[in-house]
């Protein structure tokens, strides 16, 4: 159990209360029950020997009790979401606590929002009365009483700031000035912005008067709004008025995957190198936000352009999955299409020739994503010519010529003396070769590839 580094067992129907025993799994760094009927208390013992931790998801269970001090003391953990349990009590103004916002404590009636800056901030006394109100009005109003809790909603997501203004975004951004952009594409740019609070922010800024942006705006907002995951970008507030629409967004401050990737092919003096273990890790944290898009939400989300460009890094290298300007929900996982959607060189063949958008599509993009990872070359390079892609010309050298396909930077880790390193090669190019069939029943799902990449964690212990 020393050797776990993630746990997931989300939406299971999981009954009692969590077990103590979990304290012994000292390399425990994910740790997610969300969306179960847990119930009890949440040991003090995680924050006093689980010093590994980086993300823990307990929202959606019946959990109850104080909120225990230890955590705080956990310097790895930057994610807690303990939404929509029996919590009660003040929260700690302290270590990850303070680090959060209000929507990790929301649905805790007992818990004291108001006493910390960001409660006081997001209106606590606000979320009180509207409480009180509707316990006032009582059964006999309940005719009426979803419309009236509609507006509530509406109302405290307004004063939450979850909506802003041209002009709010202009001064954020210095008007707009060109020192602050991120990056540039055909439906928008990006911004860097501060907001009044000292909070550094993306600020992505749509293309007017094109329909294929508003469309994209609306899709990201829906999309963004319904999911919550530590490997995703949040949504932090949009701004939708009649010749601007702008979303602000998590400001990832290492930019997105592919600048480091190809640190060597692009002109970039801040891209890291990327180590194995590095690699592995980012792979898996993708892995992990697809898994849930396709899995824990419902409907099902497609994202449709996976790709290096769509992954930002974090200040500490985490991935975070971004842009779902083409994202699909889809009820039954797979719908017509009669548009291309997603990038040449990632999309599935069966996309490609206008088939059903599903899960597996994703897959294949990921698995390009994989193979990318591990040889550097871009799918679309000029020399896959004539019909021939990435995962072909892999498949041609694999397993026997691994140092003809593998990157420059990862040749010392593969041979007969370089231990756990030509295994875990050969593995991710496997995997890669797997996600890529041409064939969508013959890849395998993303919470088999979650499980498969959790599994080789042992190699770096």
């Amino acid at each position: 159990m020393q050797m776990v580094r993630a746990i997931d067992l989300s939406s299971n129907k999981l009954l009692g209360p969590i077990p103590n025993d979990l304290s012994v799994c000292a390399g425990l760094e994910y740790f997610n029950l969300s969306h179960n009927k847990l119930q009890g208390t949440l040991p003090a013992s995680f924050g006093n020997q689980l010093k590994s931790l980086r993300d823990i998801d307990l929202s959606f269970n019946n959990l109850s009790g104080l909120l225990p001090m230890s955590l705080a003391k956990l310097e790895r953990l930057q994610h807690l979401n303990l939404s929509y349990n029996h919590f009660a009590g003040p929260v700690p103004c302290s270590g990850v606590y303070k680090q959060q916002d209000i929507t990790s404590f929301l649905g805790n009636p007992q818990l004291g929002l108001q006493d910390c800056p960001w409660g006081k901030r997001h209106g606590g006394a606000y979320q009180r009365k509207s409480v009180l109100l509707i316990s006032i009005l009582g059964v006999s109003s309940l005719p009426w009483l979803a419309g009236l809790g509609f507006w509530i909603c509406l109302r405290y997501k307004r004063k939450s700031s979850g909506l802003m203004r041209k002009e709010d975004l202009s001064r954020a951004t210095e008007a707009f000035n060109p020192r602050n952009l991120i990056g540039s594409g055909s439906l928008g740019s990006v911004y860097r912005g501060v907001l009044p609070d000292g909070k550094i922010v993306a600020i992505k800024v749509l293309t007017p008067k094109r329909q294929e942006a508003d469309d994209c705006f609306q899709r990201e907002c829906q999309t963004l709004l319904k999911v919550a995951h530590p490997n995703l970008v949040r949504i932090i507030a949009s701004c939708s008025e009649a010749e601007f629409k702008a979303l602000v967004l998590e400001f990832m401050p290492n930019g997105n995957l592919d600048k480091h990737l190809h640190r060597h092919s692009v002109d970039s003096s801040e891209a890291a190198e990327l180590g194995l273990r590095r690699r592995w890790e980012i792979l898996f944290q993708i892995a992990r936000a697809v898994s849930y898009l396709h899995h824990d939400c419902s409907p099902a989300i497609v994202h449709c352009d996976i790709k290096p460009q769509s992954v930002l890094l974090d200040e500490r290298m985490r991935a975070r999955v971004a842009d779902f300007g083409i994202a699909q929900l889809v009820n039954d996982a797979s719908a017509i299409t009669s548009t291309l959607r997603g990038s040449f060189g990632y999309i599935a063949p069966e996309h490609g020739m206008g088939g059903r958008i599903s899960v597996k599509g994703d897959v294949y993009s990921y698995g390009v994503v994989v193979l990318e990872m591990i040889t550097e070359k871009r799918p679309t390079d000029p020399m896959f010519a004539n019909g021939l892609t990435l995962s072909e010309w892999v498949s041609h050298s694999f397993p026997h010529s691994l140092k003809e396909i593998v990157a420059a930077d990862l040749v010392e880790t593969i041979g007969p003396k370089s231990g756990y390193g030509n295994s875990m090669v050969e593995g991710l190019l496997q995997l890669g070769l797997s996600c890529t069939s041409q064939l969508p029943h013959h890849r395998p799902s993303m919470a088999e590839v979650v499980m498969e990449l959790n599994n080789w964690g042992y190699f770096f212990n």
